[in-house]
């Protein structure tokens, strides 16, 4: 398979290295100034690099060696990948180098802390340890609430991977996974600590927002149907179900957002058009954009997947994989989708680019038409974002749901080909790592439906305690703020002890409303 030798200005000579790379064993020398490795250039089977602080930066977070600023001169040798690899793809491959058991370097990498699992080693914080309440400088991940504590103080750690589990290198994002738009406001809600206030309360808005999702269900199902038979659809009676969503988004938005999670594997299509809509809007607002884009985003994505009513039940419904005719077959319902509606009038630019852009991939590979980064507009990657989250956290035909949290974290693993990364990081404090409507166990005693993300502590957010956890349901739900501190230990009074899934346990949020 070949082998790595890196050369750098030091202080003294090393002996060779044992390392595992790409699953063989082979060997890397460090060397002094006076006494270089280097390779030969012209063995065949082999592409090198010489690259400076880029290879040198690379090493150093893969290795976390004793090195020096001035040690930056590296010779990397890694099989050739193939004519016109890339430099930084062939970098790319050094992380997947580990140490054999007994080297003297230290394995270590880049985490951010939402990947972060039970049984991984933290060696160093992205702080000063003394700002943090941990008792020591390194240590052991054993339970969940560690990880919430980490992520409450850090956006990324370095873990130890001889000491603890080991996470893909391909699973952590690059560091170029995407910048904001420039059309999102400087001072949209996303880039200061507000969020925006809501002008009711949950408790008083719960019951609107009911009727709201009532309607609108009735209003897409009208129009799926009038476009299964061929009929033209009404797009102001699309608009007006929109109008009733930002409206309450407006007053509250976190009644609305925690209705999303009432699932139905048999309405997939209607309710997930209704949510993708719902949590676009949502999601518009947190960005800061304007009344009249809003109101497009929604209306686009309340119609994106009416296509689906012109691809064969057959195909729509099948249980199992689709072949890749079939597969193709079913990407053609945006075409058909936005060849249904390019004559229907009301129906803005705005609002069919999120229709044919929201199975566009940030890197590309997705469809109709493999765009990818700049070539995709805001509203295209605001809605592949919000389409996904909605479909990976939905039972189907085909497979079974993630919950809302362990969907996040799976997205957030994609991010690096699929999404905007600081687009899906936004949309992320929008509905919160522990999203609005998710089940939860608080203290190992109640358990509760998680009300409203915190703009100022993304892990402790409002919840509504409905039962304990021997599924004996209170007299009447109360709701709790995770902020608060019992004051006579000075700890916080309320702590999440597990993540549910409300289908699993036979929960769901509207029998308690």
């Amino acid at each position: 398979m070949g082998s790595v030798h890196r050369v750098f200005h030091d202080s003294a000579p090393r002996p060779p290295e044992r390392l595992r790379f790409l699953g063989r064993e082979t060997e890397i020398t460090i060397s002094s100034a006076d006494d270089p490795v280097k390779p030969d250039k012209t063995s065949e089977g082999h592409s090198y690099l010489w690259k400076y602080r880029a290879a040198f930066s690379v090493l150093r977070t893969c290795f976390r060696a004793r090195l020096h600023k001035h040690q930056s001169l590296c010779y990397i040798r890694i099989p050739k990948v193939g004519a016109g690899c890339s430099e930084r793809a062939s970098l790319a491959l050094i992380g997947r180098v580990t140490p054999v058991r007994g080297s003297s370097l230290q394995m270590t990498k880049k985490v951010p802390t939402i990947l972060l699992r039970v049984g991984m080693y933290v060696t160093q914080l992205d702080r000063p340890w003394i700002e943090t309440p941990f008792l020591f400088r390194r240590f052991e991940i054993k339970t969940q609430q560690q990880i919430a504590q980490i992520q409450e103080y850090c956006h990324h750690v370095f873990i130890d991977t001889e000491r603890g589990i080991d996470i893909d290198i391909a699973d952590v994002p690059a560091s170029d996974g995407g910048s904001l738009p420039e059309n999102i406001p400087p001072n949209s809600p996303s880039q200061t600590s507000a969020n925006g206030q809501s002008t009711v309360s949950f408790e008083e808005e719960i019951q609107q927002a009911l009727e709201v999702r009532s309607k609108t269900k009735q209003v897409v199902e009208h129009m799926m149907e009038d476009a299964r038979i061929g009929n033209s659809i009404d797009s102001a009676e699309a608009r007006e179900a929109v109008e009733g969503i930002m409206d309450s988004i407006t007053r509250n938005r976190e009644a609305l957002i925690c209705l999303t999670q009432l699932k139905n594997r048999d309405e997939y299509t209607s309710i997930h058009s209704m949510n993708v809509s719902i949590l676009c809007i949502a999601f518009a607002r947190h960005l800061g954009l304007k009344e009249e884009q809003i109101r497009a985003i929604g209306v686009g994505a309340l119609l994106h997947d009416l296509g689906k009513m012109r691809v064969p039940m057959e195909i729509l419904n099948k249980p199992g994989r689709l072949t890749p005719e079939e597969f193709e077959i079913m990407k053609g319902h945006v075409t058909l989708g936005a060849d249904f509606l390019k004559n229907t009038p009301g129906i803005s630019p705005r609002s069919f680019r999120v229709l044919l852009e929201h199975h566009e991939r940030y890197k590309g590979g997705g469809y109709p038409k493999g765009l990818h980064e700049d070539q995709i507009s805001l509203v295209g990657q605001l809605a592949a974002i919000v389409d996904v989250y909605d479909a990976i956290t939905s039972d189907r035909v085909y497979h079974n749901h993630l919950h809302p949290h362990d969907a996040i974290k799976r997205m957030y693993e994609w991010s690096e080909k699929d999404f905007n990364r600081a687009l899906l990081e936004k949309f992320i404090r929008c509905v919160g790592i522990y999203p609005m409507g998710s089940l939860v166990e608080i203290n190992g005693t109640d358990i509760g439906f998680i009300l409203s993300s915190n703009a100022t502590s993304a892990l402790k957010p409002d919840v509504l305690l409905v039962m304990d956890t021997q599924k004996n349901r209170h007299a009447k739900p109360s709701k709790i703020s995770l902020t608060e501190t019992d004051g006579s230990r000075k700890k916080d009074k309320w702590t999440i002890t597990k993540v549910l899934d409300a289908v699993e346990e036979g929960i769901q949020i509207d029998s308690f409303l």
